[in-house]
């Protein structure tokens, strides 16, 4: 296992342990508690980091679902803005003004048809420019396996997006909870240490955005700028 397939690890376990914890901690007012525990190290229980990895996995699941969803796109648009956006607005160097070459790059290897070009070929054709040049620079990459520094970036960021979608689902359960508190006063949570809780998330899920953000575009910047100096540098060593 290299050090990548481990960030893509982090990015499964991390959020199903926080899920799990938060589980746990409002299973506590209703007097309940996880048929596990959830004390200790993760490395110390071997339980507990399956159960970790199920739910992260799921989160991650959960998190591809949502981005599909039409009527959820308010909510895309935080963790998942088109790839063009990021190009025409790159804070990332020159992304812009190499796009032509990019592009030129793109259009020489489409018409090969190669087993790289056959993998991205055959996918949707509805995809804008800008996307589509980037979902061909990425599986370029892959086939010929120089990926790994792109995809570093793709865990963190996978992780991050995986940690806001938690946190939109943690707002869910407050609000639900919130309503059996005034429904059901025995069961109330409605009290100064919910309160800072849900501003604590607030300012996390405002920090977690950023970052998200950040990551996805530094991801796209590698990707371009990796395809890009691959097929100059292999161009070069034509001519020579």
């Amino acid at each position: 296992m290299d050090k990548f397939s481990i960030y893509e690890l982090f990015s499964f376990i991390i959020p199903g342990y926080l899920a799990a914890k938060i589980i746990e901690y409002y299973l506590r007012f209703y007097g309940l508690s996880l048929p596990f525990p959830m004390e200790g190290n993760l490395e110390d229980n071997l339980l507990m980091l399956v159960v970790s990895i199920i739910l992260g996995v799921a989160i991650h699941v959960l998190t591809f679902k949502i981005i599909g969803i039409k009527n959820l796109a308010w909510l895309k648009s935080w963790i998942f803005k088109p790839e063009a956006e990021y190009i025409k607005n790159s804070k990332f160097g020159e992304l812009p003004m190499i796009m032509p070459a990019v592009k030129e790059c793109y259009e020489k290897d489409k018409n090969h048809h190669d087993s790289t070009s056959e993998i991205v070929i055959s996918n949707d054709k509805k995809l804008d420019y800008y996307d589509w040049t980037f979902d061909f620079a990425y599986y370029y990459l892959e086939v010929n396996d120089k990926i790994s520094q792109a995809k570093s970036f793709q865990s963190f960021y996978f992780l991050f997006r995986n940690l806001f979608v938690m946190s939109m689902v943690h707002f869910v359960i407050l609000a639900l909870l919130v309503l059996v508190s005034f429904a059901k006063p025995q069961f109330s949570i409605l009290n100064w240490d919910t309160l800072y809780m849900v501003l604590l998330l607030v300012v996390l899920t405002w920090l977690i955005v950023v970052v998200t953000n950040w990551l996805r575009g530094k991801m796209i910047d590698r990707v371009l700028w990796s395809y890009y100096v691959d097929r100059r540098t292999k161009e070069i060593d034509n001519k020579k």
